[in-house]
C-alpha cells in the first residue's frame, strides 16, 4: 500500500473547514496527565485532567491552504 499520499487543495481545505464546523464557536482543549489513549475512540481511565482552554470565537478561519 502507497504510504506518501497527496490530496488535492480542495479536499484539504474541505476536511479543515468541517474540523471548524463541528467545533464551532464552544471549542475546548483539555489536557490531561499520564499517558496518551491508543486511539480517539478509546476512553480517558486513570488520567488527570490538568487544564481546559476555552475557545471564545470561531475555532479558525476558513481554509486557504497555498499548492
Amino acid at each position: 500500500m502507497a504510504s506518501d499520499l497527496k490530496y488535492s487543495v480542495a479536499l484539504k481545505n474541505a476536511q479543515q473547514d468541517q474540523i471548524t464546523s463541528k467545533v464551532g464557536t464552544s471549542g475546548a482543549y483539555d489536557f490531561y496527565d499520564g499517558s496518551n489513549p491508543s486511539g480517539p475512540d478509546t476512553a480517558i481511565t486513570t488520567q488527570n485532567l490538568l487544564a481546559t482552554l476555552l475557545c471564545s470565537s470561531t475555532f479558525a478561519p476558513a481554509a486557504a491552504m497555498a499548492l
